[in-house]
């Protein structure tokens, strides 16, 4: 039995809790005139004055009344007011109703307040025992059950009555209508408010306010909810306690009261001896409609910003909540010192991308147990990233997800997966992922998140998942088609996040301001960006409104925003032409292809090589550049493994060569070089990203010190290989085997590539791509001494010498105008200049 209904009476408080008097249909809950409004409570203009949407002022100062003492205003339908005012003591509300109908009721007219109480449920009406009820007070009973009160005669056509009510009884509604009894000639007639409905005033409720949505703790310990649905009918706030698997207490929002435009509300005094919540949406359950409420359901809030851990075995119980939102009460205030974001250019950054869980997973790890595959445990291979000279880390989805379907199908976008925290709950998980960001920013490492926006964990039509959005408001969150059901994705989700809708699109840019504002994240990366750009027939849109307002949101302003046209869900990209504004950076699919089919030996792909070498410029020549590419060699959802990108050829060269390969070529690219986890192993598991095996890391020791190196190399030739601007036509010089002879760009059978990069403060690069399987004798020119910088077929350490070596007599001579013999399937890079150290940045 709940708390606050003690004192009462058993009896009491057990039919308000279970609502068990039924309100005659006659005054059950009328549909209300969306065009007309005057129902709302304490908000409508004086004089009598029906306002639309109240003003800041006005609400301000209605909110004002209900915390001195509230004052409502309703006007009858035909004409007239009603104004209901309550005040409290320590023991009693007093309400007193007043009737103004002179249209109505002339002269001196006897009048009866029809009326009973509720909280969980409007059209079930609970009366007060006989002694707790005013004088004169006559009970109905049947199906018709209600108290009748009369009205005193306060002035010519005013009546009034004054209630007083348990305190201990609140929160709940007292609902009325006014009748005059029946004459002779005539029959009993009713008035309700004019948009149809009951008269209807919350006690130990405030209306609350629209704005913010979710759920906002006010200094006065108050607490306002906030939720949006356009179509539903009712909603009803559920509150539980620490051990409760069903609800402790329910409230209605009453529409008249508590919706302001789409968007449902109320303010409790107090929260305490609730610890989460979530809420009951009901309506038009007609399918054709392209509704999907259930009654039964208690749905998570979409604001929710913590996630309370599922509780086992709801489908069999009366109201099931696959989740619920946890109270955001005794949240720790976090000390981030004086950390800040390292900024870093987009032309410097060398990212890593990881999964969170397999990172540290693998028992291989070397950490304790309680920090594999947790924020925590990413905090301790930092020294990692250090390593291989990593600036950047993306971070694949930990937004909460369904187990079952994996953290590509979220179900809340504000929340922390729980898995991902030292302890058992997404309050646990965001402290942990805080310390994280600060660890990894006292470092110089920047965070970027990888989100999906574009589908949720509830599926489709077919097979559905009902555990927020899809209960709450299915017409709004999901695109439908034409027989208004849910919209498959081509891209292998069930259901397409309607995001580009006002209301939805608010939700995704509320939800990316959290995570900079709340966690200091430092960009996303937008998985199955081609959904992104669905309008709400799924038709493609030249400029989403969401995008837009992502590009142009102050907070979002110095974030770093990226495109990723791959689906996680299946092994095709969708290449997109996509709005940009100068801020967004894509996945660069065709960097990937194009580098992996030149070293399998494929004809005809050497100028597909330099296009990708110098930016991209078919992609980025945009008013965006060079920097806006992100450049990844393995597929990041681990379709494939680097096996499978470079094993085709006839004459098969080792993974590791191959690796070596693609991982010079990226560095060596204008644009922004992605690592993805494995990469610098060359292996994934099963051709899947899942877990990273660091045994294996220190068998491949030799890639981890090439990738470390190269990132140096990209630093000592920033005018080469960091400037977001493509390389000039003085800068650059392709050829073939000699300085002077053109590449065969048009013969299908030429794999070999040579570019001279010319850089008049560290020295000329020259660099030959051979995807043959024979040897290719390069000529040097004869205006400087050449330096090996790399050689991909070398052993380790002579792999790469950053500050140059000599070129030996097995591979040339330091003689100007030799050659080097550029072995099958292998990348060299020489540079001009004295055989000089360079600074060591190391």
């Amino acid at each position: 039995m709940d708390m606050a209904l003690r004192g009462l009476g058993d009896s009491m408080a057990a039919r308000l809790d279970r609502g068990n008097v039924l309100l005659p249909r006659r005054w059950g809950r009328p549909t209300l005139d969306r065009k007309c409004r005057s129902g709302w409570s304490g908000r409508c203009r004086a004089q009598g004055q029906n306002s639309g949407v109240p003003t800041q002022e006005e609400d301000r100062k209605s909110q004002q009344r209900r915390t001195d003492g509230a004052q409502y205003m309703f006007h009858a339908e035909s004409g007239g007011q009603v104004r209901v005012s309550v005040q409290e003591n320590s023991l009693k509300y007093m309400v007193n109703v007043e009737a103004n109908l002179p249209d109505i009721f002339p002269g001196e007219s006897h009048i009866l307040l029809h009326w009973g109480l509720f909280r969980s449920d409007s059209t079930d009406w609970v009366l007060l025992e006989p002694n707790d009820a005013p004088a004169s007070t006559k009970f109905l009973g049947g199906k018709n059950e209600a108290m009748q009160t009369p009205m005193q005669q306060l002035a010519s056509c005013v009546q009034t009555l004054q209630l007083e009510l348990p305190l201990n009884m609140a929160p709940f509604y007292v609902s009325f209508v006014l009748c005059k009894p029946a004459c002779k000639d005539s029959k009993d007639m009713w008035i309700k408010s004019n948009s149809g409905s009951n008269f209807c005033v919350p006690l130990g409720l405030r209306t609350g306010r629209p704005d913010p949505l979710g759920v906002t703790l006010e200094a006065d310990g108050s607490a306002n909810f906030a939720l949006y649905s356009k179509n539903a009918a009712n909603v009803t706030l559920c509150l539980y306690g620490p051990n409760d698997v069903e609800p402790a207490m329910e409230i209605d929002l009453e529409s008249v009261t508590h919706r302001t435009g789409d968007v449902w509300h109320v303010q409790l005094p107090s929260i305490e001896g609730f610890i989460s919540y979530g809420y009951r949406c009901r309506g038009d359950e007609t399918w054709e409609n392209g509704n999907r409420f259930h009654k039964r359901r208690i749905l998570l809030d979409p604001y929710a910003k913590f996630v309370s851990p599922f509780i086992p075995g709801q489908e069999e119980l009366p109201s099931p909540a696959t989740a619920l939102g946890l109270l955001p009460t005794n949240v720790p205030t976090f000390d981030w010192e004086e950390e800040s974001s390292p900024c870093i250019p987009l032309e410097q950054v060398v990212a890593y991308r990881l999964d969170v869980a397999g990172f540290t997973s693998h028992s291989s790890c070397g950490l304790d147990e309680r920090l594999r595959g947790t924020f925590l445990g990413l905090v301790e291979k930092i020294s990692h990233f250090q390593s291989l000279g990593v600036n950047t880390i993306i971070v694949r989805p930990i937004f909460s997800y369904d187990r079952s379907q994996g953290p590509y199908y979220p179900f809340s976008f504000f929340s922390p997966m729980e898995d991902y925290g030292s302890g058992s709950s997404s309050l646990d998980a965001s402290i942990s992922f805080k310390k994280m960001v600060k660890a990894l920013h006292k470092n110089g490492i920047e965070l970027i998140l990888d989100v999906v926006y574009t589908h949720t964990s509830e599926k489709g039509d077919e097979d559905p998942e009902t555990v927020s959005f899809r209960g709450i408001d299915n017409q709004t969150y999901y695109i439908l088609d034409k027989q208004k059901r849910i919209l498959q994705s081509k891209f292998g989700a069930a259901n397409v996040f309607n995001c580009n809708h006002p209301a939805v699109h608010k939700v995704v840019v509320d939800s990316l301001r959290y995570w900079v504002e709340e966690y200091h994240v430092d960009g996303f990366c937008f998985v199955n960006a081609r959904d992104l750009t669905r309008g709400p027939h799924g038709e493609d849109l030249s400029r989403p409104l969401l995008l837009e307002a992502i590009t142009f949101d102050p907070v979002l302003a110095s974030t770093k925003l990226i495109a990723d046209p791959y689906s996680p869900l299946s092994s095709v990209p969708e290449p997109l032409k996509f709005p940009h504004w100068k801020r967004w950076c894509e996945c660069n699919i065709n960097f990937q292809m194009d580098m992996t089919s030149f070293f399998r030996g494929e004809q005809g792909k050497q100028g597909d090589l330099a296009t990708r070498i110098c930016g991209s410029a078919d992609m980025f020549a945009d008013e965006r550049g060079p920097s806006f590419s992100l450049n990844h060699i393995t597929n990041a959802y681990g379709f494939s493994t680097l096996s499978d990108s470079t094993s085709n050829s006839k004459t098969e060269p080792n993974v590791e060569l191959q690796l070596h390969n693609l991982l010079v070529t990226q560095f060596l690219s204008r644009g922004t070089p992605v690592l993805n986890m494995g990469d610098e192993s060359g292996l994934l598991d099963d051709g899947k990203a899942i877990q990273f095996d660091w045994q294996k890391l220190a068998s491949a020791m030799h890639t981890v010190n090439l990738i470390s190196s190269l990132s140096l190399l990209r630093s000592q030739h920033e005018s080469l290989l960091q400037k977001n601007k493509f390389v000039s036509s003085e800068m650059i010089k392709w050829h073939g085997a000699t300085y002077e002879e053109e590449p065969l760009w048009t013969d299908p059978n030429s794999k070999f590539l040579a570019v001279t990069l010319k850089d008049n403060d560290t020295g000329d690069l020259c660099i030959a791509f051979n995807a043959r399987d024979d040897v290719v004798e390069l000529t040097l020119t004869e205006e400087a001494t050449w330096l090996r910088i790399i050689d991909t077929t070398l052993p380790y350490p002579e792999t790469i010498v950053l500050n140059g070596a000599e070129l030996s007599s097995e591979a040339g001579t330091s003689n100007a105008g030799a050659s080097y013999s550029v072995q099958p399937f292998s990348v060299v890079v020489l540079r001009a200049g004295k055989c000089q150290e360079l600074k060591d940045q190391a």
